[in-house]
């Protein structure tokens, strides 16, 4: 018999935590004074935050979140950095540009006087 294509959704037994702003901090102090999100493990910040109602499933998911979103935030702000440097790098030929330009015109001037 073939394995049904489409995987059924069952809903997990454990209630939805849902992430106060306090809550949050705390994770994202414990998360830092572990060595940050890739060396922080859900076991570790379960045990380093105590808090009674958390489980590791809990943690496991939101740590997943926090590290996609710092991958996306760090991603976002090296596009921007990009960013800034090809402008700044036009904005520097540019000057370079005007400079050679109005060097040229001045001596072009100058050989008109000598003539």
């Amino acid at each position: 018999m073939e394995k049904p294509i489409v995987r059924f959704y069952t809903k997990s037994k454990m209630p939805r935590l849902r992430w106060a702003t306090d809550l949050h901090q705390y994770f994202v102090y414990v998360v830092n004074r572990l060595g940050g999100e890739r060396k922080a493990t859900p076991k570790k910040i379960v045990q380093a935050m105590g808090v009674k109602s958390l489980t590791l499933s809990h943690v496991k998911s939101h740590l997943q979140m926090y590290r996609n979103k710092k991958r996306r935030d760090s991603v976002q702000a090296e596009r921007r950095m990009r960013r800034e440097m090809r402008w700044r790098q036009s904005q520097q030929h540019l000057q370079i540009y005007e400079r050679l330009r109005d060097a040229i015109e001045f001596m072009q001037n100058q050989r008109r006087f000598m003539r």
